[in-house]
This record gives structure tokens, sequence and C-alpha cells, in this order.
């Protein structure tokens, strides 16, 4: 039996996990596909995506030609600059506090 410590786990204990693994990742790998698909159709008709029809810029690979056009690609791009800022502002706020620290 195990007392909760990691380091108290016993090789049944981890043979189990490996077991439970295995069966467990093809059930998420199917529902995550199950997702994706419902994800499309979900985008495009709320106007996230362009259809196949509207002739989208970029097209998505695995969306069934959906895609973004140009106003929804600046946006697209707007949103991961804003991400990079944001990351980058938040790890100059943790060196900062580590100097400070030190």
């Amino acid at each position: 039996m195990t007392t909760g410590s990691i380091k108290d786990i016993e090789n049944d204990d981890t043979f189990w996990f490996i077991i439970c693994g295995f069966f467990a990742f093809p059930a998420l790998a199917v529902g995550a596909g199950q997702l994706w698909a419902q994800g499309s159709d979900w985008l495009v008709e709320h106007h996230i995506l362009v259809p196949e029809s509207a002739s989208p810029m970029v097209s998505i690979p695995a969306m069934g030609g959906a895609g973004l056009d140009l106003a929804r690609l600046s946006i697209a791009a707007g949103l991961v600059v804003l991400l990079g800022v944001l990351t980058a502002l938040s790890v100059q706020s943790i060196a900062r506090r580590r100097d400070s620290i030190q």
C-alpha cells in the first residue's frame, strides 16, 4: 500500500498507472477528435472562421476548408503579438523579483 508520498509508490502501483494510461489514451484521442469536429462547425456557425465557400486566405488543416480571411487573420496576429508582449513582461517581472530578493 502507498502512504501518499511519491517516493513510496510501489512497483504494482506504477504498473497499474501505466496500464490505465494505456487504455485511457485511445479514449481521450477519440474524444478529442469528436470535439475538434464539433468545434470547427461551431466556429463557422458563429462567424469566427469563414467557410470554404468564402475562400479564406489561410485554411486551417482538418477544418473542412474553413479558415481565416484578412480581417480575422489580422485579429489573430494582433492576439499573438499581445500574448508575446504579456509573456515578455511577465518574464521580466519575475526576473526583477528574483534579483530584488537576492
